[in-house]
């Protein structure tokens, strides 16, 4: 299955990096390749693949490190390997690209990195996915796409979460250079910038700039051009200033790269001395060349973080102050996207999105004990009731309880990495920012950024201004409470909202609003959620597996093509089912859930005498209840009669006007004469624990109804409808083939309820209908 399977996917790894490799291969579900790369005693590198590669997609991960020749080689070699076997396609896996500071014209020099490029095309490398090059423009060098993925996503996640008190911080650029990422990193966190100034730039200083060749000094010849032109003037470093405020702050110095160290050291000894009471460097590559860990252990520093580009294992035993960000994600996230031919630019909001509450990510839940006063007017044609600040209280407590059991269900069921634990929910209500808040300052600080005639083109409000009703000044004001909300998350805890989902006609999914879909057991059982996502239009299933399951994309991609294949069966819909059921309900709900759909759509007696009183009432929800006292000698006709399933005797009985004569029940899925219920048989309920009744040679024997009481289901058509005569069917003949029964027939379900009290002759019974 071409596009849509791992199956044909190899991963091959040389010996740069075979950690990341295994951690990827992980990820990814499948076996990393058979594949040796060695070096003979002349050092010459050899390769042998040990699995057929023919027609396979093969992605080759190979990084740079300070072993970097080797690594050059070894990666050519592995390509052009996998080229001449046959291979489909060769990705080249390279999260730090060697030779990428060289991508400028030196003096009498070359660009190297260009070279380098041309080299990975010629070997058979097809496709390149590589992280934070140390300039775009290198992927121009190459002839094939070229994936430059970003690192910064993990590493701020990491400012947020492992950063004490990083509200207080600055970002700062190490030299002018690098105040393009600081402002980048500066912006996401909402934070100040300083760049440091007056550091001369290493290896990229004009002077050696092949630009300024050849030399300014003119010689003797025939036609002299350079005489008149300036001397280009040499450059001095100016001493070492800092451009912004870092005292008494966090300052966080973001690059791409740690190679030699001794210019971070000193950049974090002028921090130090301007006040800075701690010094954070982070870096998406950590080559830590030479000494490197020694001068981070003896340096004002008090942190490097680096990803898992690069191996660094031998630094971190050497020096405590080094710690690592795994990237292993994006990487195999990225290798499944281009493997499906899917778009790769939304990688960074899919990587969080699959990150959305693992460490360090924090998932917030708002909860509107505020708002709860004043009501969404959204979908409503008159205005909400105001409710009593004690159930307002109440549902926030119940809220906050099926929020929090949502998220217990994630860890317990859904969570598969036994590394990292689930961060909890922080569940806030906003009533506790407004109680502070004074409602002069209110409205005269918040209510002035809002403009009328914005507020009046707003659909809810247009609606019910033209209604009879209209509309209070309180829910008018309702979208300045909604706004603030978000303005106010952002503002404390850096947070940012996910859009409503809606219907594909634009209405809130699941919101008070028509159909209600609740997280409470009470208000919408297992079983109720359940058979509400089973209803999904085929048009909505795909997106609602990608909102609200933790599917990934690969998988969703192969639910929907086995629903190409087999749209009857509804798969995706049952896949969407038993993942919200189960994410909701936890794995008792979903068990209810299975089992009540079973019984029903099975027609199985025994099952559906197996049902409990409550998951009883959950499928009949929408019945009407009469309450009868049931007493012995009672036909199905009287019955029928108390529970007013007719509006007189003769809509049930042979009359010259040809109506229909009601003379089957069905006792689950058995059908019984219309007789007597005699006394002995209602003994025989209440004193045996295993009685059978027998219910006439029309019908088959089951288990006594019940002993403790009964439930009597009743479902017809509408009186106006029925029609003039009505199938009499036997046991028999329901045995063959299952037949259904007409729509207008009137069905009496007998139902156990309960086993453990004994049935009482005064025992008030339930009989249950739907007219």
């Amino acid at each position: 299955m071409e596009g849509n399977s791992t199956s044909d996917i190899i991963i091959l790894s040389g010996n740069s990096h075979p950690e990341l490799a295994d951690l990827i291969a992980s990820r990814l579900g499948v076996r990393k390749g058979g594949c040796s790369v060695y070096h003979k005693t002349n050092r010459e590198t050899m390769v042998e693949i040990a699995d057929s590669i023919r027609g396979k997609n093969i992605y080759i991960v190979q990084t740079g490190t300070k072993d970097v020749n080797n690594n050059i080689m070894e990666l050519l070699i592995m390509a052009y390997a996998c080229k001449t076997s046959s291979a489909r396609s060769i990705v080249g896996v390279i999260p730090y690209l060697p030779y990428s500071k060289q991508c400028k014209m030196r003096k009498r020099g070359c660009i190297v990195t260009k070279l380098l490029a041309k080299m990975m095309c010629k070997s058979g490398l097809t496709h390149i996915i590589t992280m934070d090059l140390h300039q775009k423009e290198i992927q121009g060098f190459f002839d094939c796409p070229v994936d430059n993925l970003r690192a910064s996503p993990f590493l701020l996640q990491y400012i947020q979460e492992s950063i004490p008190d990083y509200r207080n911080s600055v970002i700062v650029a190490r030299n002018p250079g690098s105040a393009k990422k600081a402002t980048s990193y500066a912006e996401r966190l909402r934070l100040a910038i300083a760049v440091i100034h007056g550091e001369q730039k290493e290896s990229e200083s004009d002077e050696v700039d092949g630009r300024y060749s050849p030399p300014c000094v003119p010689r003797s010849r025939t036609m002299d051009v350079s005489v008149g032109v300036p001397v280009h003037p040499a450059k001095e470093k100016p001493p070492i200033n800092i451009v912004g405020d870092v005292g008494g702050r966090i300052a966080i110095m973001v690059d791409d790269l740690i190679d030699d160290v001794q210019s971070f050291v000193a950049a974090a000894e002028v921090l130090k001395e301007r006040g800075a009471y701690k010094i954070y460097v982070l870096a998406t590559h950590g080559l830590l060349s030479s000494d490197a860990p020694r001068l981070i252990e003896d340096s004002p520093i008090d942190e490097v973080v680096v990803t898992n580009t690069i191996p660094h294992e031998l630094q971190k035993m050497q020096c405590h102050k080094i710690k690592t960000v795994d990237i292993s994600m994006m990487l195999s996230e990225a290798i499944r996207r281009i493997h499906n031919k899917e778009s790769m630019w939304t990688l960074v909001p899919v990587a969080l999105k699959m990150e959305l509450g693992a460490p360090p990510m924090i998932s917030f839940s708002v909860i509107g004990g505020a708002t709860g006063y004043i009501g969404d007017p959204s979908g409503k044609n008159t205005e909400r009731p105001a409710l009593h600040k004690d159930i307002i209280n109440e549902n926030v407590k119940q809220i906050a309880q099926n929020i929090e059991r949502v998220f217990e269900n994630h860890q317990e069921h859904l969570w598969t990495d036994t590394n990292k634990k689930l961060q909890p929910i922080r569940i806030v209500n906003n009533e506790t920012w407004y109680r502070q808040i004074d409602s002069i300052k209110f409205v005269s600080d918040i209510g002035r950024n809002f403009r009328m005639g914005t507020m009046l083109l707003k659909h809810s409000v247009q609606s019910r201004i033209s209604s009879e009703v209209g509309m209070s000044f309180t829910e008018f004001a309702y979208q300045i409470f909604q706004a603030y909300d978000w303005l106010h998350l952002l503002n404390e805890y850096n947070c940012l909202t996910l859009p409503l989902v809606t219907t594909e006609e634009g209405d809130k999914f699941g919101k008070s609003a028509g159909n209600a879909v609740w997280l409470d057991s009470e208000k919408t059982s297992p079983y109720s959620l359940y058979q509400y996502f089973i209803r999904t239009k085929d048009s909505d299933v795909e997106r609602l597996l990608k909102l609200f399951t933790f599917y990934s994309l690969g998988e969703i991609k192969d639910i929907m093509f086995k629903h190409s294949n087999h749209p009857d069966e509804r798969y995706p819909q049952m896949c969407l089912a038993d993942h919200l059921t189960l994410l909701v309900h936890g794995k008792e709900g979903l068990k209810r859930a299975h089992k009540t759909t079973e019984v029903i759509f099975s027609k199985d007696v025994k099952s559906l005498m197996s049902l409990t009183g409550t998951e009883l009432e959950e499928v009949f929800s929408g019945a009407t209840i009469v309450t009868l006292l049931l007493q012995p000698g009672l036909t199905v006709l009287d019955v029928g009669m108390k529970a007013h399933c007719f509006a007189t005797e003769r809509f049930s009985k042979a009359n010259s006007n040809n109506l229909p004569r009601v003379d089957t029940v069905m006792l689950g899925t058995f059908f019984a004469s219309n007789r007597d219920f005699c006394s002995s048989e209602f003994r025989n309920v209440k004193t045996s624990m295993s009685s059978r009744a027998s219910y006439g040679d029309d019908a088959v024997s089951c288990e006594a109804i019940m002993h403790t009481s009964v439930e009597c289901y009743w479902k017809k058509s509408k009186l106006s409808r029925v029609g003039s005569s009505m199938k009499y069917m036997t046991a028999k003949e329901l045995s063959k083939g299952n037949p259904i029964l007409p729509a207008n027939s009137l069905v009496l379900e007998v139902l156990e309820e309960a086993r453990k009290r004994k049935l009482e002759d005064c025992e008030l019974i339930k009989y249950q209908h739907s007219v």
